[in-house]
């Protein structure tokens, strides 16, 4: 809202200088066609009887109502933006959660004590080492407690 505010304000400010600067503009101009027309009435007038227009062309306000609806327009749309990639990330975090409570229901109890055992270092290779490493009892032994 602040930085709403803000563009508001310096929009407002533009406009000011926007408007000044074209009075002045408007004021030189007419200062040159008076000129230019004083100058060119005499040549007109030795010349032919033709009048000629030179007025410059008429002013027309900043629409203001216009430009602050855009604003406003661009404020809103930008709102929706943010808070749809909000919604998006939410709703991906939440896929993200249900997908891994799915797994977690669709795991045995072999599968938990699998993944407990890779944890703790132990794959089918390094129980094969060891049961090669102990005396025949001790595999035995081993071979059973699995």
């Amino acid at each position: 809202r602040q930085e709403a505010d803000e563009l508001k304000l310096e929009l407002a400010k533009w406009r000011v200088a926007e408007a000044a600067a074209r009075e002045k503009l408007l004021a030189i101009t007419q200062v040159h066609q008076s000129i230019a027309v004083s100058n060119s009435t005499t040549a007109v007038q030795s010349s032919s009887s033709r009048p000629i227009n030179l007025s410059p062309p008429p002013y027309q306000p900043i629409t203001r109502i216009d430009d602050s609806n855009q604003i406003n327009e661009r404020i809103q749309l930008i709102e929706k933006q943010s808070k749809q990639t909000q919604l998006e990330l939410q709703l991906q975090d939440l896929k993200n959660i249900i997908q891994s409570k799915k797994i977690e229901q669709r795991q045995t109890s072999l599968d938990k004590a699998y993944e407990e055992s890779l944890a703790g270092g132990d794959n089918k290779y390094s129980t094969i080492q060891k049961a090669r490493l102990g005396t025949t009892l001790r595999r035995m032994a081993m071979l059973q407690d699995l």
